[in-house]
């Protein structure tokens, strides 16, 4: 168990099969012995679940592990010279969350990781990891693709910020219904939305509140 002052990281006593099914599906777009390399990810990888909203890296700290999302969503933000919060990255459930240029290199995170309330996460370490590639040479392209992937989440999230006002907004909840009122599965603060959609906290709400009424006048 991991605790923080934002929430508590929560050491699972199994993985059940269900989890393990999303990962490999996750994983299988290279061929390779997966019945052997199943059977490692079952012995290296633990799972987690959140109370709260956990910080599971801190900025200064090595990022020597990584993460795939069964269920939930975290969020990677740094903070500026005027000590604010700029969110710069979600991941979602189906999602690996990994930062390239540090994972693995032993130099210090230069983001916090945060995730929401009640997610789930199977962790494994970058020992762990290097092993694979050493048993399993295939799983070095695998890897790679992991990485490219989080490239086009940052073009992505350029793309989305091309949109204006209430648009950029709406077309966020078009890729995101999970943050989608009445009842939103991932539940993050309205600062750490607007920060991603880099509007301020005012215009965000008042943004939703219209988004929210014009759905209402819908029904």
């Amino acid at each position: 168990m991991r605790s923080n002052s934002k929430g508590t990281l929560v050491k699972k006593d199994a993985v059940n099969a269900a989890c393990f099914g999303q990962l490999f599906e996750a994983l299988s777009q290279v061929p390779l012995d997966f019945d052997r390399f199943h059977a490692y990810l079952r012995s290296t990888i633990t799972g987690h679940y959140t109370i709260g909203c956990p910080i599971i890296l801190r900025a200064g700290d090595v990022s020597d592990k990584a993460w795939f999302i069964t269920d939930g969503a975290v969020v990677a933000y740094f903070i500026d010279c005027r000590d604010r919060k700029i969110v710069n990255l979600f991941f979602k459930k189906g999602e690996f969350v990994v930062l390239p240029e540090e994972f693995m290199s032993g130099n210090p995170s230069t983001s916090f990781l945060m995730a929401c309330p009640n997610t789930h996460l199977l962790e494994i370490s970058a020992e762990d990891v290097k092993h694979a590639f050493v048993l399993f040479p295939e799983t070095e392209q695998q890897y790679r693709m992991i990485i490219a992937k989080q490239a086009v989440k940052y073009k992505e999230r350029d793309m989305l910020l091309s949109y204006l006002g209430i648009d950029r907004v709406r077309e966020f909840f078009r890729r995101w219904p999970e943050f989608r009122d009445p009842n939103p599965k991932i539940i993050f603060s309205n600062k750490m939305i607007s920060s991603y959609l880099q509007m301020t906290e005012i215009s965000y709400s008042r943004l939703l509140k219209q988004i929210r009424e014009e759905d209402d006048a819908e029904v």
